[in-house]
This record gives C-alpha cells, structure tokens and sequence, in this order.
C-alpha cells in the first residue's frame, strides 16, 4: 500500500463551453481544491466545442468566485470537434497530475468526495476510483438515489436498481465506474490508449475501459463516502449545436449516426 492523498490531482472538464453548465461544475471543484490545499493541483478544461466558447464562458464563471484556487483553472482546445472520448485524452495529456479525476461540466461535487477518492486510490493495484451519483432530480424530492447499478457477470451486464434505503458500503469492489465521474491513474489511463471512441455512441466507453483495467490485473472501486450530484436536469447528452441537434459526443465509426 502506499500513501497518494498528497499526489497530485489534476480533475478534467470536457464542454461545449456552456455557461450553465459550468456554473454547476466549476465551483465546486475549486472548492474542492481549496479544501485539499496541494498548490501543484489543477483544473484543466477541455473545450470541444470547435468555437472557443469555453475560453469566454470560464472566466466569467471564475470571476464569480472567491479564493485563489480559481488561478489554477486552464482552458485548452481540441482541434475541432474530437468527441468525449477525445476531449478527455487531451485533458490527460495536457495534465500534469498522476491522479485524473475526470467528471462532466453537469456535475457538482459534495464535500469531501475529491478526499474520498483519493484515499481510496492507495492502493497501488487499484486503476480507478468511482463515486456514488446522485441525480439532482431526485435529490430535489427529498429522496436518495445513486445511479442503476450496473456491474459484469460472467461478460453479460447487470443493471440493477439503486435505490438505497440505507448507507452505501464504504468502497466496494466494481466491474466499471461511470464516465459521468471518476477517479484514474493518468500513466495508466494514457497508456491504455483513454476511452475507446468506438463505444462512445452507447456510453460504453467506461464498461470498455473497465474491462481493460481487469485485463491487467488492475481494480476498479466504488466509494460511498464520495458523493457527486449529476445535473440531469439541465441539457445532457443532446445539444444544439450549430442550429442542428446532435449527439454532443459520437465517434467517426459510428456512420450510422446523424443530426436530426
């Protein structure tokens, strides 16, 4: 075992640039920084948007916030639209930190879910850190419920419901952990090539690279101390983009896919 919660972290941000969007994320994870008080932590947002909108949106987003974290914010580019999948690779590559934690501009962290997740990676054989999602629907009713499940059972996937009465185990072991929030090793990320493109049309990519993690003999945890919320009401996975409505991630194999 060996001790990371003083590694450094370096959290991804893949957007479109959408200020509503980034309302909801970025506070957050400047907090979160704050509170973890590493000076070599960053926050790199990956603007996909093929239009640089994030580099108007973010700072406006910062300029609302108190601390001096926000100065640890950068804003890079892919070259036109690269997809999630892409987004994130870039994200890693430009990172400096050897933990990634890679989450959506629709989610907000809780207190203490970035400590959480880093502690839970101290074990050297563990590849990725998940934590529990909470949809902020739900949360809103005053009812507690984290995400569907979903684990691989003899390579066939099991979706089970995840209404949870009581307290989640404090980590667990899992098959994956949702794209929408997760904790990596980046030397490891980069070196199984990221997400798969290919998968990313049916959100597969995260089961994908699970099962690559498992391949090497890696672990793949679920940590209930952590707790993120998922901004499921505000514009997800479809997007008007150019005056069409598109996926907001496709990949180039999937030929099959258009703007509709």
């Amino acid at each position: 075992m060996s001790e990371v919660n003083n590694s450094t972290v370096s959290i991804v941000v893949p957007t479109l640039g959408d200020i509503e969007r980034l309302r909801v994320s970025l506070p957050s994870l400047v907090r979160a920084l704050e509170a973890r008080g590493f000076e070599p932590d960053e926050i790199v947002v990956v603007d996909d948007s093929g239009a640089e909108r994030a580099s108007t949106s973010v700072p406006e987003v910062l300029g609302s916030l108190d601390g001096s974290r926000k100065r640890s914010v950068h804003v890079v580019a892919t070259k036109g639209r690269a997809g999630f999948a892409g987004a994130v690779l870039r994200g890693a590559q430009r990172a400096r930190g050897s933990l990634l934690f890679i989450c959506q501009d629709d989610v907000e962290l809780t207190e203490g879910a970035l400590k959480a997740l880093t502690g839970a990676m101290r074990d050297e054989e563990v590849f990725a850190a998940g934590p529990m999602i909470v949809r902020s629907v739900d949360r809103e009713n005053d009812e507690e419920y984290v995400t569907p499940h979903l684990r691989l059972s003899d390579d066939r996937l099991e979706v089970r419901e995840a209404t949870t009465p009581g307290p989640a185990p404090d980590v667990e072991r899992a098959s994956f952990v949702p794209a929408t929030a997760l904790m990596v090793r980046r030397e490891t990320f980069l070196e199984l090539g990221g997400f798969d493109p290919l998968f990313a049309p049916f959100s597969w990519d995260d089961v994908d690279l699970g099962i690559s993690a498992r391949r090497r003999g890696l672990g793949v945890l679920r940590v209930g101390d952590a707790r993120v919320i998922h901004h499921t009401d505000l514009p997800s996975i479809w997007t008007e983009v150019e005056g069409e409505v598109c996926l907001l991630y496709t990949s180039d194999a999937a030929d099959d896919m258009q703007c509709v």
